[in-house]
């Protein structure tokens, strides 16, 4: 093909598939593979192409190699991005499945609960208060459901406010504790005996503190210790909410408070909203959240900072 051609068709069909081969191994293999398929492109072009060109112009062949160079690692760029949006679809794609399928399975446990417990009640001559506690406490855990998708919805539309205050931070500590069931697992708290006040939204701050230790009951066997310690802070107060419990491994750690996603050992319950809502209060609060584990089966510790009052 490059005989039948003239001299400058050919020219240009030679860069051209050198350029083709960086894009094509950019999208496939990345960064490195278009590091190697530039270099590589790039010398087969001085040794097929150029030397007949090098011995009178040399000047031309080394503008030439460098133009080739500049303008392949350009090509390799817009390949290894390409490539990087294609996993990033594919991902987000796989954890809006996994989201799907986990919001069916928290939707459907509540229901079953509450449609057998109505049909004990319909058929019982006396007053059913277990019947109706039981369908309570589900019809409490579907409201939360909802609760934290219209969040997150929020959260993306920017339509989430908080209305902060000068507040106690011990009554908000304190509601968060008895907004949660620790079913045996062995529970510590360590406050100040002074009052030490942050500038928050009260009711945000112990939807936070909740999440916290419910995420913990969550992910801890029976037996197990939580607790939650409240100190004060340079130019604020730190809490901690501490786990005996499965803990996160190194590789998940990074991505815990990421939304719709849940490490590989989790086996509790929930759709993987808690964490991302706890973190975007903190942070509508100017406060900071970390989160810290040694790995699987070593506990895991929450860290939540937020500015004094």
């Amino acid at each position: 093909m490059r005989q039948a051609l003239t001299p400058a068709l050919a020219e240009h069909l030679q860069w051209a598939t050198f350029f083709v081969a960086v894009l094509v191994s950019a999208i496939s293999t990345g960064r490195v593979g278009a590091a190697v398929a530039c270099i590589a492109s790039g010398a087969a072009g001085a040794l097929l192409y150029l030397p007949a060109v090098y011995e009178a112009k040399p000047w031309v062949a080394a503008a030439a190699v460098i133009v080739f160079l500049a303008s392949a690692s350009c090509i390799g760029w817009v390949g290894v991005m390409f490539r990087e949006l294609l996993v990033a679809s594919a991902d987000a794609d796989r954890r809006k499945d996994d989201f799907v399928a986990m919001l069916a399975h928290e939707l459907r446990g509540p229901l079953n609960v509450i449609v057998n417990a109505t049909e004990v009640a319909r058929h019982s001559d006396e007053r059913p208060s277990a019947e109706l506690d039981r369908i309570d406490r589900q019809a409490r855990k579907l409201s939360q459901l909802a609760n934290d998708i219209l969040d997150i919805a929020r959260i993306r539309t920017g339509q989430l406010e908080v209305q902060r205050a000068r507040v106690a931070i011990q009554p908000i500590v304190a509601d968060a504790i008895s907004a949660t069931s620790f079913e045996g697992r062995n529970f510590r708290s360590t406050m100040p005996d002074d009052p030490v006040y942050v500038d928050a939204d009260a009711a945000r701050i112990a939807q936070v503190l909740a999440n916290l230790l419910g995420n913990a009951v969550k992910f801890t066997p029976p037996e197990g210790t939580i607790s939650i310690q409240c100190d004060r802070d340079e130019g604020g107060v730190l809490i901690r909410v501490r786990d005996s419990g499965i803990g996160i491994s190194a590789e998940f750690l990074p991505r815990v408070f990421e939304p719709y996603i849940q490490g590989k050992h989790s086996r509790g319950p929930g759709i993987g909203l808690g964490l991302s809502i706890a973190r975007r209060f903190v942070v509508l609060h100017g406060g900071h959240i970390e989160a810290f584990s040694e790995g699987t089966g070593k506990g895991a510790e929450f860290v939540v900072r937020l500015p004094a009052g």
